[in-house]
């Protein structure tokens, strides 16, 4: 649920910065989007555990990999898009996912020895 918040946020604020564009007007990320970050939220726990370790190499491969698919995902689907300048776009949501993912396996790595 806290990485579902997250998203939210995260997906709320690329929206009211326009570094996202919905093309039905709303102000709001669409469930479809929002499901994505509970489905992301399992890789954390499993496929992505071995970066707890490796801070560095998960924030620049969240650097590379996360730009790579919002701009997938803008155009499998019509009813977002990146902002028209799309470098803008993109560098921001390598910034933030930079930043974001080690701070959410740190997080991961607090929980899991809290519950111990």
């Amino acid at each position: 649920i806290k990485v579902f918040c997250i998203g939210f946020v995260v997906e709320l604020l690329y929206l009211q910065l326009g570094v996202l564009v919905r093309s039905d007007g709303s102000v709001l990320p669409p469930v479809w989007l929002l499901l994505l970050w509970v489905m992301f939220a399992t890789t954390l726990f499993f496929s992505l555990s071995w970066l707890r370790t490796k801070l560095y190499v998960a924030a620049v491969c969240a650097a590379i990999s996360a730009p790579l698919s919002y701009l997938a995902g803008t155009r499998l689907h019509d009813l977002m898009a990146l902002n028209t300048s799309v470098f803008f776009s993109l560098l921001v949501i390598a910034i933030t996912w930079a930043i974001l993912l080690p701070i959410l396996l740190c997080w991961l790595v607090a929980d899991d020895v809290n519950q111990r």
